[in-house]
């Protein structure tokens, strides 16, 4: 909208609206234009007779608060008095019945048609206007925010004195009085307008990898080679007269126990602070140490319920998926009987008849024969170790007149974790073993013709010969570390008769 096209007419003068309009004008202005039959306009001529209206408003101390000059404005919108409504230094109430617009201070001026019932909020310098729409229906504020306006022209101070003889006259009822609210704060309306800050996207470099060693490839644990170079050695890579016979199954199994000096009959003793494999003819190239595989019946109760435990929560876990330990309480009776037939090293070995101690039935005859031995010695538990590779020749009964030799009663526990199974027998009531066996001798064979052709691992389990026989070894330290000294043994308790709990689950 553009000025007057007129130019004999000055152009209007704005009023400044930081200047505040007395009550008393302002009520006299409202009564004059509902007495008289048409409003003046707008003219250069109104403007400055509205100046000069100004310039003789007399000045109040005290401030006005946002609420009291929208009642006022209400007010006058009603053609009643306000004289205890607006007051306050260089305030400003500005009414435009056009645009129903509110100025509050600096804030510009915004003019807008009313074509709407609207209902003014100031927030922070911004006009907001809750437009509601007229409609059968229940009418619901919708929100929105005007951009900053220009100050008003001439043209539109013309148009505004046009509306305002239409809109303010007896035919026309005045608009609804603004509720006036209990809070200083603005009315919120039910439709709310969230501004979403702009979204960047930044791109993060990848994670690299941590690379074990400088050629990218893991160096194996020693004890853990050692291990997978002892069954590769002794199992994959015998000469043929060494290999199984047809029949013959390979047992693997580790013992905890102690290793003992010759020369000072105590446990062995190394400068080492770590788990390390010896030499057992390092000395001279003589055997220099033995193996004793027994533990105290408080130990063999500790291991007990250490493992019925691990039993227990492997059933229970929730939040960690686990591999679920299952377990066996067998009672059985060996008979040792005199050996019919040479091992393959040329050395007579006893015949094994295993019997359950409940139904008397045969479970198994066999002939065990050792194949190798690889020895450990820890200085950081109270028991060391020893790896043992076994051929187990499957053999018919010895014959019926012949009389057993030795006689063992065993009571054991046994506990199976995936290709790890644990044995904790009490032999004879005196005796007290922990043996850790590889069950799964087929994956281990498998790994080790892998291994031998070059080829990676087998399947999606993505299992390694390294890998496998590192849960092996791994079971048989943890086992040996848990171990604690028994010093009722010092004064003769540690030994005796003991009962084998079952794990409860």
């Amino acid at each position: 909208m553009s000025y007057d096209t007129d130019r004999s007419t000055p152009p209007p003068q704005i009023p400044n609206p930081n200047r505040r309009r007395s009550t008393m004008d302002i009520s006299s202005m409202l009564a004059d234009s509902a007495d008289s039959p048409a409003a003046p306009n707008m003219n250069g001529e109104g403007w400055a007779e509205r100046t000069a209206i100004e310039e003789r408003e007399a000045e109040v101390d005290d401030d006005v608060g946002l609420d009291e000059r929208m009642e006022a404005v209400d007010a006058m919108a009603d053609g009643e008095k306000v004289e205890d409504l607006v007051g306050g230094e260089e305030s400003a109430v500005v009414l435009h019945d056009d645009a129903n617009v509110v100025d509050y201070r600096n804030a510009p001026l915004r003019v807008a048609p009313d074509t709407t019932n609207t209902d003014i909020k100031i927030e922070e310098g911004l006009v907001v206007r809750d437009t509601v729409e007229s409609s059968g229906r229940d009418e619901r504020p919708t929100r929105q925010m005007n951009a900053p306006a220009h100050p008003v022209n001439a043209g539109q101070a013309t148009a505004g004195g046009e509306q305002r003889k239409s809109s303010i006259s007896d035919s026309t009822p005045p608009p609804a009085k603004r509720k006036r609210s209990d809070s200083s704060v603005a009315h919120t309306p039910s439709r709310q307008t969230t501004v979403h800050p702009p979204t960047t996207t930044t791109s993060s470099p990848p994670k690299r990898r941590l690379e074990p060693t400088i050629t990218n490839q893991p160096v194996i644990n020693p004890i853990t080679e050692a291990v997978c170079n002892f069954f590769y050695t002794a199992i994959h890579a015998a000469p043929p007269h060494l290999q199984p016979p047809p029949g013959a199954t390979i047992e693997i199994e580790a013992k905890l126990g102690k290793l003992i000096d010759f020369d000072t009959g105590q446990r062995v003793y190394l400068p080492v602070l770590t788990d390390v494999v010896i030499d057992e003819f390092g000395r001279n190239e003589k055997k220099w140490f033995r193996f004793e595989a027994d533990m105290t019946q408080r130990q063999h109760r500790d291991y007990n319920e250490f493992l019925n435990k691990q039993v227990q929560e492997s059933h229970l876990s929730r939040s960690t998926p686990r591999a679920q330990i299952e377990y066996k309480h067998l009672r059985q009776i060996d008979k040792f009987y005199p050996a019919t037939s040479s091992s393959s090293s040329g050395k007579l070995n006893r015949t094994r008849v295993s019997v359950d101690k409940k139904t008397g039935e045969v479970l198994e005859v066999i002939v065990k024969e050792k194949i190798a031995d690889l020895h450990v010695y820890s200085p950081t538990s109270i028991f060391d170790w020893r790896l043992t590779i076994n051929y187990e020749h499957r053999v018919p009964p010895p014959p019926p007149h012949l009389a057993p030799t030795a006689q063992r009663d065993k009571d054991r526990m046994q506990y199976t974790h995936q290709h790890i199974q644990v044995d904790l027998t009490q032999v004879d009531r005196k005796t007290h073993e922990l043996e850790v066996e590889l069950s799964d001798i087929v994956k281990l064979r498998d790994l080790m013709r892998r291994v031998s052709q070059g080829q990676g691992p087998e399947g999606g389990d993505g299992v390694t010969f390294e890998g496998f026989v590192q849960v092996f070894v791994d079971n048989v330290r943890m086992l040996a570390r848990q171990g604690r000294e028994d010093l009722g043994s010092a004064h003769g308790q540690g030994h005796g008769a003991g009962r084998v709990e079952d794990a409860g689950w």
